[in-house]
């Protein structure tokens, strides 16, 4: 009879070495696009919102509420420092808010 437990290792340790070096950074990449989209569209809504309840101008005070707003939903933001990535999806919602006006 053959044994082929060390064939066996072998193969395990050959598909575990794959799934750490593709699969597993493919998940983390994946996850990490699904979190950015989410919170995009959570600045475009609350964006929305707050054009909606402050009208024109009074961009510091529309900021202000997107900012505590997202910090109440449990996203991390210093209102001091307002990071860069988060500042430019705040600002895309805005632009595709204003292009969106503008075109109607």
């Amino acid at each position: 009879m053959i044994d082929i437990t060390e064939i066996l290792k072998i193969t395990l340790a050959l598909i575990s070495s794959v799934a750490v070096t593709f699969f597993i950074p493919w998940i983390r990449e994946k996850t990490s696009q699904t979190q950015r989209e989410k919170t995009a569209a959570v600045v475009k809504t609350l964006v929305q919102a707050a054009e909606q309840l402050y009208g024109a101008g009074l961009g510091r005070e529309k900021l202000a509420y997107v900012l505590d707003a997202l910090y109440d939903m449990g996203y991390a933001v210093d209102t001091d420092d307002v990071g860069d990535s988060l500042r430019a999806v705040i600002e895309s919602a805005v632009l595709e808010l204003t292009v969106k006006s503008v075109k109607e």
